[in-house]
């Protein structure tokens, strides 16, 4: 476990106290909510971004270009292994 120290203002303290009492649990338990919520936003918000860049690739070249690339990266994967089982059939 990790022990972090926070200084809030005023303000946000009270926010704090006032959502954590609201939801009955302590604050620090409140505090570490907000922070795994975040977290998970964040890496959730990547993925997308990252599928979406992904997706941005169907738009490169064209169907002929394509299959010919996808025949070199087959061959090229199945000539590079370790085991004699094929990764293409």
């Amino acid at each position: 476990m990790m022990t972090v120290v926070l200084e809030l203002s005023d303000d946000l303290g009270a926010l704090v106290e006032t959502e954590a009492k609201r939801r009955a649990i302590d604050a620090g338990e409140l505090v570490r909510e907000l922070v795994a919520s975040a977290l998970e936003r964040g890496e959730s918000h990547r993925t997308a971004e990252q599928l979406r860049v992904l997706d941005s690739l169907l738009e490169i070249g064209d169907d002929d270009e394509q299959r010919e690339t996808f025949e070199y990266l087959r061959t090229a994967v199945d000539n590079d292994r370790l085991s004699e089982r094929r990764r293409f059939a």
